[in-house]
């Protein structure tokens, strides 16, 4: 069975308030530091908000952006490669969200466009499909399988949901996100259960971790690839990405 198409209602005005929903106070910190799941207006018109962890929360936490009037969603936050061509801190402006049951959400072009232009002609970045995966790739083969069945750039839980909301709601919507571990990457294999719930990280579990010296070559190539795209996450905030002058057709 191929795939079925399922095009995001465009708005018919420039956009006077959007919300950014991330799903960690970790990428929140690009923007500002979140205390709790409530959406925070953090520049005129740029709301955003924690969503936690899951489908449940996450659609939860879109509802309260929608109560606050705004007129487009962005998934903002971090990616994990699955084209080992491109490499952590590469940044992904998908053109379509993909799950592999078939069904596939299309970002705003001209939402897009705006924030393309913005990119610096040197920064990696790439258009290629997002990916809906329900949970962490831990090895470079689980990462192969999905980018064989799919041809996208990057996987991740949240972007899937957002195109969902987005869709329903009649909102245009994007997916700015930046690649933290590439293709090749192999995961440790608790790191998973290094945030709760909500997202917030559970130092006591990480120290735990690292008492395993053989555990210490993975977290330390995470953490660089943390460091390195967060710094990439953090220009990003900076960026027009409420084109107030673009017209949605």
């Amino acid at each position: 069975m191929g795939l079925k198409q399922i095009l995001s209602s465009q708005g018919r005005k420039a956009m006077k308030s959007i919300g950014i929903l991330v799903s960690s106070p970790i990428e929140a910190k690009a923007f500002s530091e979140l205390e709790n799941q409530s959406p925070i207006e953090i520049r005129k018109g740029v709301w955003l908000i924690s969503s936690g962890m899951g489908e449940k929360n996450i659609k939860k936490a879109i509802a309260k952006l929608i109560l606050k009037g705004i007129e487009g969603l962005i998934s903002f936050g971090f990616a994990g490669g699955i084209d080992s061509l491109l490499t952590t801190g590469t940044i992904t402006l998908p053109k379509q969200i993909i799950h592999l049951n078939g069904m596939i959400f299309n970002t705003n072009d001209v939402w897009r466009n705006a924030i393309k232009k913005q990119i610096p002609l040197e920064h990696p970045f790439t258009e290629k499909a997002l990916v809906h995966t329900p949970s962490i790739l831990y090895t470079p083969e689980d990462k192969n399988y999905y980018f064989q069945r799919s041809g996208g750039s990057a996987v991740d839980q949240e972007s899937y949901f957002v195109g969902e909301m987005a869709f329903e709601s009649s909102l245009p919507f994007l997916v700015v996100r930046v690649i933290l571990d590439d293709a090749t990457t192999s995961l440790p294999q608790n790191v998973d259960k290094l945030q709760d719930e909500k997202g917030v990280l559970n130092l006591k579990l990480l120290l735990k971790e690292l008492l395993h010296i053989t555990l210490w070559p993975d977290y330390y190539k995470l953490s660089r690839q943390y460091y390195q795209s967060h710094k990439v996450l953090e220009r990003l905030s900076g960026y027009q990405l409420k084109s107030p002058d673009a017209k949605f057709l």
